[in-house]
């Protein structure tokens, strides 16, 4: 789902995990970038000759290369704390961000389930039981969309995740 709104010849993808996007980039000719904290997700895309960067995002100074579309995938979570800051780095390297995140959520229960879940979802920082509900996440995009001037193109839900497509503002003529 995420793939028909990537726009032009360049994608720098956080948190890419399983490769998909990137195959995608590969199959259409656009030049992908990865940047992932797991060891093992960088192994395997240096592996399949992908550009992929292991840097620690949440704790770190984040600074993008110009891509024409950056993209972020069921990984907002990790950043709710300083979404900010992770949105700056977005939003100043490309003029179309898409970020689908999961609205619709087991681990942000508080029961065994919920925390059996949140074990699951460690991405290398501990485990994780915070996820957004769908109005949370849209007030938290729609500050920085003001922020640093883009606009909501399209929002589409897909099975349990939100699908946002956002584009910078342009000037008026």
């Amino acid at each position: 789902m995420v793939t028909k709104y990537i726009k032009g010849k360049s994608v720098n993808e956080l948190c890419f995990g399983d490769l998909f996007i990137a195959s995608f980039c590969k199959k259409s000719n656009i030049f992908w970038q990865g940047y992932e904290v797991n060891n093992t997700f960088i192994k395997n895309a240096l592996k399949k000759n992908f550009c992929a960067h292991q840097t620690d995002l949440k704790n770190h100074e984040i600074t993008l290369p110009q891509a024409d579309t950056n993209i972020i995938t069921g990984s907002l979570y990790h950043f709710h704390e300083q979404p900010e800051k992770l949105f700056a780095a977005l939003f100043s390297a490309a003029s179309r961000v898409i970020i689908s995140e999961p609205v619709k959520n087991i681990s942000a229960k508080e029961n065994f389930f919920g925390r059996l879940a949140a074990r699951v979802s460690d991405a290398g920082n501990g485990p994780e039981g915070f996820r957004y509900k769908e109005n949370d996440l849209l007030k938290t995009i729609e500050v920085s969309c003001k922020k640093f001037n883009f606009t909501t193109y399209k929002t589409e839900h897909f099975k349990k995740d939100i699908i946002i497509v956002l584009d910078k503002c342009q000037p008026p003529k």
